[in-house]
């Protein structure tokens, strides 16, 4: 998973009976999530507009909604640079209470990005978030790509969110998804110590970090297996 591909997926048109096409304030979006100072600057430098595209539902597809997965919000999201922090997709995630699936638009291109959200296995009522997938950029027109087949709701989530995984796998996706954060958790780690190394003038400590990223090197390995 070192250096994880970026999927490339044509841009999507989306169902029209799902058409839902309004402007969402970013003030409202601040409050909901109830969001610092700090991300508050970021969405003024870096975010142009919010839209909701469309709303997939159960009756608007014919799928089964199930508590976990009510609708999905397409999310567009119209950026001013290619410089934006993950940050801003998080905080409109908390805003909803729902899975979203982002469209983001910069100069002509778009690229989809989501988490994997669901419920806590130890309190139904609170959500769990992996890290964010995010595809190659592609031009935003014509719409070429369509929604993959599904039965239900959670089976449309499911391939929505594993079509941008940057790994091919059988696996349930909760268990994938957990791979890559720990994959990606452990590949910033061997930076900080490879970073360390270089800087680490003592030979005796400079023994002891290779021993730690050989033993980190390991476990990449095996989670990568």
């Amino acid at each position: 998973m070192g250096n994880q591909k970026k999927p490339a997926i044509q841009s999507i048109a989306f169902p029209s009976s799902a058409s839902f096409g309004r402007i969402v304030a970013k003030e409202k979006i601040l409050k909901q999530a109830g969001a610092s100072a700090p991300v508050k600057k970021l969405f003024q430098e870096q975010v142009e507009r919010i839209r909701c595209s469309h709303e997939l539902t159960q009756d608007k597809l014919n799928l089964r909604s199930s508590r976990n997965v009510p609708k999905i919000l397409i999310i567009q999201l119209f950026l001013k640079s290619s410089d934006w922090d993950t940050k801003i997709l998080e905080t409109i995630d908390k805003a909803f209470g729902v899975p979203v699936l982002f469209e983001l638009h910069l100069g002509g291109q778009l690229s989809y990005s989501s988490c994997y959200r669901r419920r806590s296995e130890s309190d139904a009522s609170k959500w769990v978030f992996s890290s964010y997938f995010l595809s190659e950029w592609v031009d935003a027109e014509p719409r070429e790509g369509s929604l993959p087949m599904s039965l239900d709701m959670d089976s449309l989530y499911d391939q929505l969110v594993r079509q941008l995984s940057p790994v091919s796998s059988d696996e349930p996706l909760a268990q994938l998804t957990e791979r890559i954060d720990s994959t990606r958790k452990m590949e910033r780690e061997m930076e900080r110590l490879k970073s360390r190394l270089k800087k680490e003038k003592q030979f005796n400590r400079k023994v002891e970090i290779n021993s730690e990223i050989r033993t980190l090197s390991a476990e990449l390995d095996r989670l990568n297996g």
